[in-house]
């Protein structure tokens, strides 16, 4: 409840701008010097919409209570982080001073990197349909290599891959399963030739 009277000043006068403008095609209020002007309602719109409405949805409140790297910029987030060095080399020296779980923001969308087993079990088995992963953005340029397997798969996708996955319990079942596509290959390049 406290959570949602912070934003209370934000959000008054993004209503009333929304109501101005939906009902006066001219917006008269902006002849008035000390009003703010059109763009600036539409970026406090914009604000409110990429950063408050979801922490009033309770999105954010999973990522609320972990450790958050330094140099976060608004809007941005840690997204310039990025550009000093490589991703995994980033993410490795964040998790050797937060621990084993932290938040990071990409553009206003709250990221988490684990490498906690209980936390990992909480993501994928109980909750996952709640997180996602990030094919847009992080997997993009290995979507080539990767393909659809399990790295890249999410929600109903991902739980049929894991399903699948999982029968595969020992290393002489690995191995089986190694066999078999190496016969498979081996018959196919019989049929080719």
């Amino acid at each position: 409840m406290l959570s949602l009277l912070a934003t209370v000043p934000i959000i008054v006068p993004t209503v009333l701008c929304l109501t101005v403008c939906i009902f006066s095609p001219t917006f008269p209020i902006l002849d008035n010097p000390y009003l703010l002007s059109h763009s600036t309602y539409y970026t406090l719109i914009v604000i409110e919409l990429v950063i408050l409405l979801p922490r009033l949805l309770g999105i954010s409140s999973v990522v609320e209570g972990l450790p958050v790297p330094s140099n976060s910029l608004p809007i941005f987030g840690h997204a310039l982080s990025f550009t000093s060095t490589t991703p995994w080399n980033l993410m490795s020296t964040w998790h050797s001073h937060l621990g084993k779980t932290y938040t990071f923001t990409l553009f206003s969308r709250p990221c988490i990197s684990t490498t906690d087993k209980g936390f990992l079990h909480l993501i994928l088995h109980k909750n996952h349909s709640k997180f996602g992963k990030d094919v847009v953005f992080t997997y993009y340029p290995f979507l080539t290599i990767l393909g659809g397997g399990i790295v890249t798969s999410n929600s109903l996708r991902w739980r049929k891959k894991r399903t699948a996955y999982s029968k595969v319990r020992t290393q002489a079942d690995i191995f089986a399963v190694e066999d078999t596509n190496a016969n498979s290959i081996d018959d196919l390049s019989v049929l080719c030739n």
